[in-house]
């Protein structure tokens, strides 16, 4: 697991991510939870599950992203 802060917007950088990870080879699941979160959950070739959630923003408008993953 690890976490980046970031001052871009997250909206488009998880539209990007999702077209991306769809177009590789890994399916993207996201149920209504999910949409709330603000996360994106997904499997495929080498990865068993992984998930990529948004913590609150900071005090400084930076968004925390933290990438979660288990390989096969």
């Amino acid at each position: 697991m690890f976490s980046i802060a970031t001052g871009d917007d997250v909206d488009a950088l998880f539209t990007d991510w999702q077209e991306s990870l769809n177009g590789s080879g890994y399916p993207v699941t996201q149920g209504a939870d999910d949409l709330l979160d603000r996360s994106i959950e997904f499997s495929g070739p080498g990865i068993a599950n992984a998930k990529i959630i948004v913590s609150p923003t900071s005090e400084d408008g930076r968004s925390i992203i933290e990438f979660d993953a288990t390989r096969d």
